[in-house]
């Protein structure tokens, strides 16, 4: 049986109506929502840790404080440990800003910033890079679409380079606090040795201002899984 959607309901369902069936702390809560931004004075913390197949454990921590509503720093910092080689150091860190362009239907950002030098041992770690980038999407009480196109630039003699990253997610509110997401990373260099594509999932449970996240990446250039936990905790 085929199925249609009137005209009217589709446009109900794009419409206004998607984010007010929603309560409305939803989405200031909910930080693993792909178009998430706080309001004035929120500290959103997120702590992470992972470790790839190929022996490489990583933990950072990413930052974003609500200047305005529409305005927020970004500060992200990370250290890995390799286990079978020397590529040990930190990156970072960085700091950036995030601007909220467009509140909707159509949710957009403007974001950019600079991640600088860590260890000169590890090669991704050992340049400034540069970025700028934007996201949109549209959320909807059970839903966010969204995707990012950020673009990198590493000034350096020798290292030099560009990279950009197309980033589309689906993230599923699914019952009572729970969640689940799926996207990818797919990243074109004019370094072909820096090309990769990523896919993820992750899933996500939230009490109240805290979201406990498992998650797992693959990479199919290199042929790498990376599995991870999150703990975002927001004040």
């Amino acid at each position: 049986m085929a199925f249609a959607l009137p005209v009217s309901g589709f446009a109900d369902w794009w419409g206004n109506e998607a984010r007010e069936s929603a309560p409305a702390n939803v989405f200031l809560l909910d930080t693993e929502d792909p178009l998430y931004m706080g309001n004035q004075g929120d500290f959103l913390f997120q702590t992470f840790a992972r470790i790839s197949d190929g022996g490489v454990f990583s933990i950072g921590e990413d930052v974003q404080i609500g200047l305005n509503d529409r305005l927020a720093f970004l500060f992200d910092i990370q250290y890995q440990q390799d286990f079978n080689g020397s590529e040990d150091g930190f990156s970072g860190p960085g700091f950036g800003l995030m601007y909220r362009s467009g509140t909707g239907p159509l949710i957009s950002d403007l974001y950019g910033g600079i991640r600088l030098a860590g260890n000169q041992k590890v090669p991704e770690f050992s340049n400034n890079t540069w970025y700028v980038g934007t996201r949109m999407g549209r959320q909807w009480s059970w839903v966010t679409l969204a995707a990012a196109l950020e673009s990198s630039w590493i000034f350096d003699e020798s290292m030099g380079m560009a990279y950009f990253d197309f980033m589309p997610e689906a993230y599923f509110r699914i019952y009572q606090g729970f969640s689940a997401g799926v996207g990818a990373d797919l990243r074109k260099s004019t370094n072909p040795a820096a090309d990769r594509e990523w896919v993820n999932l992750k899933l996500s449970q939230r009490f109240g201002y805290t979201m406990y996240t498992v998650f797992s990446d693959y990479e199919f250039e290199m042929q790498e899984w990376r599995f991870g936990f999150r703990l975002n905790l927001l004040f």
